[in-house]
């Protein structure tokens, strides 16, 4: 996937005083289709961010992408099901993270299900925040969701074009893989990269009008 475009004038500050997420949305008048984009000092975690952003959107959708998460995590964001925070909430982790964390995983599967969840080589961290009131917002980050005391990345726009790119992708990624197929073995854990690459080659093939774009970078 990739998105060019042209640079927008921004308003930019530099926060390292402990500023919550929700104090930072703020100064930067996130709202409908504006973004913010921060450098913390690790004072707060994605979940607190994720909060902060559904204090706009109101009751939404979201897709979460994390390469790891703590128990206190998943609780917090399993009680925003149901609750006027989250309608319904899927994901995707990193295939090592049953491996690396077999309990947490075990709990992880017995809160959301297997249907809502998706397995494999990833190191990405996003949220896809949408509703029927029109919300499409994308929330980038270099953290993961537990709260980590280090300098931190984090951008947030209400971007339906932005959001687009990445629903497709995560739509491949989901259709790629049957559920409970990423916690059986390798070979299910492959099959999401293997169609996000097959896509990139007949995108690739497409746009060099190739009658066969699924051959192109074969040789």
């Amino acid at each position: 996937m990739i998105v060019g475009r042209d640079v927008p004038k921004r308003k930019s500050a530099r926060k390292f005083a402990g500023e919550s997420a929700r104090e930072m949305l703020k100064e930067a008048g996130f709202g409908r289709g504006r973004e913010a984009i921060f450098l913390t000092a690790g004072q707060f975690s994605s979940v607190d961010w994720i909060d902060a952003i559904l204090d706009y959107t109101g009751e939404a959708d979201a897709t979460i992408a994390t390469w790891t998460a703590a128990s206190a995590d998943l609780d917090r964001v399993d009680k925003w099901i149901g609750s006027a925070r989250l309608k319904t909430c899927s994901w995707i982790v990193d295939r090592s993270f049953p491996n690396r964390q077999p309990a947490i995983c075990d709990a992880f599967r017995a809160r959301f299900g297997d249907d809502s969840i998706r397995v494999f080589a990833t190191h990405a961290k996003f949220s896809m925040i949408w509703n029927d009131d029109g919300w499409r917002v994308i929330a980038l980050t270099s953290a993961n969701l537990n709260l980590n005391a280090r300098t931190e990345m984090f951008h947030a726009a209400d971007d339906p074009e932005l959001f687009g790119q990445f629903k497709a992708m995560v739509d491949d990624v989901f259709a790629a893989q049957k559920p409970g197929e990423g916690f059986k073995g390798d070979a299910g854990k492959r099959k999401p990269m293997e169609a996000l690459k097959q896509r990139g080659l007949f995108e690739r093939g497409t746009a060099m009008g190739l009658k066969t774009p699924l051959g192109v970078g074969l040789n």
